[in-house]
Parts: C-alpha cells; sequence; structure tokens
C-alpha cells in the first residue's frame, strides 16, 4: 500500500528535477560577461630555441620566456671560466717550475740541488710534477663541465620549447579510483579503475 503512493511522488520527483535541468541549461545571453580577448599564442619551435641557444647561451631560454634560467647560466659559465683560469695558470707555473728544474739538472749536475732562488724551491721533484699533474686534472675537468654545461644549455631550450606546446589541460586526464568487485553477491574483491580521458 505505500509502496503504490511512493511510486507516483518518487516519479513526479524525477520528471521535476529533470524538467528543471533542462529549464536552466538554456542560454541566458543577457547574464553573460563579455568574452575578454586572449592575447595570441606564442608559437614555440624547438628547432629556433635550440639555434640560439647554440649562438648565444641562454637565447633559447630568453626565446622560451624562462627568464630566470639565463642568469643562472651566466653565473655558473663565471665561475667556470674563472676555475679554467686558474688551473691553467697554476698548471703553467708549476710546469714551468718542474721543466726549468729538470733542464737546470741536465746541464749543471754539480749545482742541481742548490738551486737557489727560485719560487718553489721548498718543493722536490716529485712534489712538482704531482702538483703538475693535479693542475692538469682539475684543468681538464673544467673544460668538460664547461662543455657539458654548454650542451646541457642547448637541450633545455630544445626541450623547454617542446614541452610549452604540450596540453596539460583537464581534458587529457588519466584517474584513478578505487573499485570493488562482487562475485556472486557473496565474495568480494578491491582493485584500482584507471580512466584515460581524451576529449
Amino acid at each position: 500500500m505505500i509502496l503504490k503512493l511512493v511510486r507516483p511522488i518518487v516519479l513526479i520527483t524525477v520528471i521535476t528535477f529533470f524538467n528543471t535541468m533542462g529549464a536552466t541549461a538554456q542560454d541566458d545571453t543577457l547574464s553573460q560577461a563579455p568574452v575578454k580577448k586572449s592575447k595570441p599564442k606564442h608559437n614555440y619551435r624547438p628547432g629556433r630555441a635550440a639555434l640560439l641557444s647554440t649562438v648565444l647561451p641562454g637565447a633559447g631560454q630568453f626565446y622560451n620566456r624562462r627568464y630566470w634560467k639565463p642568469p643562472i647560466l651566466y653565473a655558473g659559465a663565471a665561475a667556470l671560466i674563472y676555475w679554467i683560469n686558474f688551473n691553467s695558470t697554476e698548471y703553467n707555473k708549476f710546469n714551468t717550475a718542474y721543466a726549468s728544474r729538470v733542464a737546470f739538472r741536465a746541464t749543471d749536475t754539480t749545482n742541481a740541488l742548490t738551486q737557489v732562488g727560485t719560487p718553489y724551491e721548498d718543493f722536490s721533484d716529485n712534489e712538482l710534477r704531482v702538483t703538475r699533474d693535479a693542475y692538469r686534472r682539475d684543468l681538464e675537468f673544467s673544460i668538460i663541465i664547461s662543455t657539458a654545461v654548454y650542451a646541457l644549455n642547448i637541450v633545455d631550450a630544445y626541450v623547454d620549447a617542446h614541452l610549452r606546446q604540450f596540453d596539460i589541460n583537464e581534458d587529457i586526464s588519466l584517474s584513478v579510483h578505487p573499485l570493488l568487485y562482487s562475485y556472486n553477491y557473496s565474495q568480494f574483491a578491491g582493485g584500482i579503475k584507471l580512466n584515460f580521458t581524451i576529449k
């Protein structure tokens, strides 16, 4: 008896609900805000960004409108140039001292051990050679690091230009939801539901 009374009430409620949904979904052109003009979208070209960074390091980052990256790049380049200059100067000093000591010993065997007045007279031959080789190793390492930073600058500009064009809005999405299966209405199993949506 109660079920016979509830069915028409539920049916009328559902019909009224869907009827009002349709009425509110109509466009009201008078109350809409004016459409804002959007700026034209910058067309990022990865090849151009890489070429600019090849010619002038940091120019590809400016092209990609990543203005915070070039100051970091130039600070790193300045530190690497200083490191190369320092290691080169010290290597040349110790190389000259070692070469002059070896040349002095070859020409004058009597006074080879009593060489006075040289800036590195407290160093032994082995210490001069080891220190010279250490500065040479550091010089070569700093040149390799500088080359790697230059290459990474080009790769960063190229990849950033590609990623700036990548669409990351809500229309392309992957959603993860918990899932509960029931078998024969008595057994339950849990799982994960993955929805990949492209609109």
